[in-house]
């Protein structure tokens, strides 16, 4: 289907990629990293965070992975987290004792550039599915700013990490379908990303069956004139190579976390489950509520903490019509992640805002949205509203502790867990609107000695993001009215 204005081309080869500009990308991650750091906690409020941190502090100070917990002594000799996470914390370390500066302030911040470079991939998936530059900015503001991306931005978990792997895993698979010359780095550097994203979260695993038969279906069905004129032969040896490849550069870290898993449980047959009494249910009904719970209930659902999602989904059906490849590759990963963690016993991920077992499908919900005809975007009420809400539901996470909330609700209201995932009066979207209004507890910005200098340098951090951003915008609509 040949690109119109008021229709995003089609997700068939393209001799000419659309490459994203890197001015605009590098204005997005300061804005957002800006944002994010502004906003930071610049400490450890989970379990998880501390843990993988000592991993990260152990093995950068006296060389051992080995560390202690006297928390909840699961992660005694090892950390029973992934390893990921923690060597993305190690440079922070690196910088901080090399600048005399504080370590673990910085590497908590680091799910805040992160999510900013994710925000810059949103920004190249507009430019290669949209062929825009101003949709792909606009695509990065509504995923920094609109989902649940920015108050985990300010946490230190791994799911931030595991979006930014596993989006930049299908930008790069679909970039390497869309050329005619098939230039195999793009598959290399997807192996690699997939591959790192299950040294931090073995459960990502799971995904790899289904990238990988998006790229054989690429090399079998991908290339212009495929189906008319190649032999069976030729598309034989080029699914070979593409999935070999994909594998191959995979296969070094899927090696290296079976490793540390046998040295953390004991064996391959032991794991996170066995040293921490949970467990993934089989029973259809309990199935059932997780899914439920993740994604419609009013204390922990997808539709709820990100209604942006609600504007993907139901766009996916126009975007089938131009990427009918790419949509069946979200739909599957998405539908994946969800009934995986719908069957775990702990579905709700703890002392989170919102389903954080989903925060990785946050910027592949949007996709849909971005090639929705250049009407609908001009008359995009729908999607304006949904923004409008997914904002002020992420400033309310964002500007009152989630911690402090359960605090009050389950100790001085009295409410039960249940009540906290299924009764909407208790949703936490509602206690911390509640908060703000009565001006209780608001930690909106990073909680750090109220001095002269710190609060320039916040309001400096902030004005810089506005100026970046509003350099990335304008050079968006620049080079858009070029074409």
């Amino acid at each position: 289907m040949r690109p119109t204005n008021d229709s995003p081309s089609s997700g068939s080869p393209s001799p000419t990629p659309r490459s994203a500009d890197p001015f605009i990308a590098t204005g997005i991650f300061i804005a957002l990293a800006a944002l994010y750091g502004s906003t930071s906690l610049g400490r450890y409020e989970s379990y998880d965070g501390e843990m993988m941190f000592r991993v990260a502090e152990n093995l950068i100070e006296r060389g051992t992975i080995r560390i202690t917990d006297e928390i909840f002594h699961a992660s005694e000799p090892y950390s029973v987290f992934g390893l990921g996470t923690s060597l993305a914390f190690a440079p922070s370390l690196v910088v901080g004792k090399a600048l005399g500066l504080d370590p673990r302030f910085l590497a908590a911040l680091t799910n805040a550039w992160v999510t900013a470079a994710t925000g810059s991939l949103a920004y190249a998936f507009g430019r290669l599915l949209a062929d825009s530059h101003r949709r792909g900015v606009a695509l990065a503001i509504l995923f920094g700013a609109g989902t649940i991306a920015w108050p985990y931005a300010k946490s230190v978990f791994s799911e931030p990490l595991i979006g930014l792997l596993i989006g930049l895993t299908t930008y790069c698979l679909i970039r390497h379908r869309q050329d005619d010359t098939r230039p195999r780095r793009w598959l290399i550097i997807a192996g690699l990303a997939l591959g790192y994203a299950v040294l931090t979260r073995e459960d990502t695993a799971a995904t790899v069956p289904i990238f990988l038969l998006y790229v054989v279906h690429g090399a079998w069905f991908g290339r212009s004139g495929a189906a008319a004129g190649d032999a069976v032969r030729v598309r034989l040896r080029d699914a070979g190579i593409d999935a070999g490849l994909f594998l191959g550069c995979l296969a070094p870290f899927l090696v290296a976390a079976l490793t540390y898993h046998a040295l953390r449980f004991g064996s391959l047959l032991s794991g996170f489950l066995d040293r921490t009494g949970n467990t993934f249910l089989l029973d259809p009904a309990a199935v059932a509520i997780g899914v439920f719970g993740l994604t419609l209930s009013s204390g922990k659902g997808l539709v709820f903490f990100s209604p942006l999602s609600i504007g993907g989904i139901a766009a996916l059906p126009a975007f089938a019509r131009s990427h009918r490849a790419e949509a069946v590759l979200i739909a599957a990963i998405v539908v994946e992640r969800i009934l995986l963690f719908g069957s775990f016993s702990r579905w709700f991920g703890g002392w989170g805002w919102g389903p954080r077992y989903l925060v990785p499908l946050g910027l592949l919900l949007l996709l849909p949205i971005v090639t929705l005809p250049a009407r609908r975007w001009r008359h995009g009420l729908p999607i304006l509203a949904l923004a409008v809400a997914g904002l002020v539901v992420q400033i309310a996470g964002v500007a009152v502790l989630y911690v402090d909330y359960l605090t009050a609700a389950l100790d001085e209201r009295d409410l039960a867990w249940s009540q906290l995932f299924y009764a909407p009066f208790a949703s936490p979207i509602v206690g911390h609107i509640e908060f703000l209004l009565a001006g209780r507890d608001i930690g909106f910005l990073v909680p750090l000695p109220d001095t002269p200098t710190m609060f320039i340098a916040r309001w400096a951090v902030a004005a810089i993001g506005v100026v970046a951003l509003a350099t990335a915008i304008e050079r968006a609509r620049r080079l858009d009215r070029m074409r």
